[in-house]
């Protein structure tokens, strides 16, 4: 899925989404104190049903038009949220991000010209 399409709440919960997975690819049980605290956040963060707040995992799901269900069961999170299968893999989800120029604003792109006029002046006496 595409950054293009998207509206920003929804950008920001994707971002949310991926660094989640990011966190459940790296696990590692040797890892520090940290690096298993965050893992275990994320876990539990994936595992929890339900719609109470506007970023749980179901409603960033769903807000993505993406079946839960079946990533939490995708994923493999165990119950306890220590231990990911590994179905994950090693390699790193990245987010593709569309290209700049086609989400920029008015004021933007007066900033950008702003900039380039005052990099490459026009010569005055050539004109």
């Amino acid at each position: 899925m595409g950054g293009g399409g998207l509206r920003s709440e929804q950008r920001l919960m994707l971002a949310v989404l991926v660094d989640a997975i990011n966190i459940l690819r790296r696990w590692n049980r040797m890892g520090s104190a940290r690096k298993r605290r965050t893992f275990t956040d994320a876990a539990q963060w994936i595992l929890i049903k339900g719609t109470n707040y506007p970023f749980s995992f179901d409603n960033v799901c769903d807000a993505l038009n993406i079946d839960s269900e079946m990533l939490r069961r995708r994923l493999g999170v165990p119950a306890r949220g220590h231990g990911a299968t590994n179905r994950l893999g090693a390699r790193r989800l990245r987010l593709r991000e569309s290209i700049r120029a086609n989400q920029m604003t008015a004021n933007r792109v007066r900033r950008r010209d702003r900039r380039a006029a005052v990099r490459f002046p026009i010569d005055q006496e050539s004109a």
